[in-house]
Formats: C-alpha cells, structure tokens, sequence
C-alpha cells in the first residue's frame, strides 16, 4: 500500500488528469475481471494442496492439483486477457472514454499473468509457505512503481499524446505483474528441485 502510494502521486503529475482518466479506467476493468476471474480459486488450490499432501496416501498428490489448478488458471487468464484485447474499444466506448482503448490494451496480458500467479500462491500458501507471496506482491508493487513511471516518463520524453503516455504508465502493472509471475515460476521449480533431491537421498539411504 506504502510503494502504491508513492506510485499514484507523481503519476499524476506526469500523466495528467485527461491520462489519469484513461489509466484508471482500464484499470478498473482489469481488477474487475481478475476478481472476476479468479475470486476464490487461489484460497481453494492453498486448501486442496494442503490436503493433498497431509493425507494417508504414499505419493502426495499436491503437484497434481498444482498442475491441474494451472491449466485452469491459463484458459481462464488467456480468456480475460483476449477479452480486453479485442474488445477494447468496444469497452472504452461503452464506458464513453474512448481514450482508454491503449490502456485496455496494455494492462490486457496482466490478467494471463496474475491469473497464473494465483496458482503459485494458491500453491505455496498450501504447503503453508507464506515468504514466496508476500515477496511476489512486494516485486509486483515496485515493478508498477519504477517500470510505470518509467515508461511514462519515457513516452512523455517523446511528445506523446495523453492516451499514449497513460498506456506507457499502465504498462507498467503489466510489467510488474509479470515480474511477479517470474519469481514464483523460479522459486516452484527451485522448491521442486530441493524436493528432489531429498526424496533421492532418503531412497538412497
């Protein structure tokens, strides 16, 4: 909440309130499908891998709800996201802001990417592993905070009109949710691994 509010503050200033329009448009529209989307899902992956993996059976069946939860979450996220891609100035029409088509359709692949993030959570919350969320959600504030003032900076350095800087700004949640997504691909994979090879070692001896 603290770095969301050092991020609003000079972006107004560099937006503009006619950017401020269109930005917070498209972003109402993507927290609206992504609750839309995923309300829910995560806390159920977190309790179905939890009980996964505490029951009595020899092969912990939570990577098998993980990958399941997963290729849910893609369908889902690839829906919402070509949903604001091609509808996007259908959308900023019918919201009578038709400005903000750019910024539909730059915050448009963060609900792929947040949607595939809340199966990791979903995931690690499960095994009561708390760290990798709450360091996710801290890289994808500050990815919103430097790479969105970045790129409004960026685009305003270039003359760009109002719609084009407030997509550059918007982007930037993309990016960092993106950034986000990243972290927690690596740190499944490096859990897996370290899971691997404890499980060797304990057939081994």
């Amino acid at each position: 909440k603290v770095i969301g509010l050092f991020y609003k503050i000079p972006l107004i200033k560099y937006v503009g309130i006619e950017g401020m329009a269109y930005f917070l448009a498209a972003n109402h529209i993507y927290i609206f499908l992504f609750v839309l989307s995923t309300s829910g899902l995560p806390v159920a992956v977190s309790i179905m891998v939890s009980e996964a993996s505490v029951g009595n059976e020899k092969r912990d069946r939570g990577a098998a709800v993980f990958r399941a939860a997963l290729y849910m979450f893609l369908l889902i996220g690839a829906a919402g996201t070509l949903f604001m891609l091609f509808a996007a100035g259908k959308i900023a029409e019918l919201i009578n802001i038709g400005g903000a088509a750019r910024c539909i359709c730059a915050i448009a692949p963060a609900v792929l990417l947040a949607c595939v993030s809340g199966a990791y959570r979903g995931y690690f919350q499960g095994r009561q592993i708390m760290t990798h969320t709450a360091v996710s959600q801290v890289i994808e504030a500050v990815g919103k905070l430097f790479l969105g003032l970045a790129g409004a900076m960026f685009a305003l350095s270039r003359g760009y009109d109002s719609e084009t800087v407030a997509a550059f700004a918007i982007a930037g949640i993309t990016a960092g949710v993106g950034l986000a997504m990243l972290y927690l691909a690596v740190a499944k994979a490096l859990y897996d691994r370290k899971n691997n090879k404890e499980a060797e070692a304990i057939l081994t001896c």
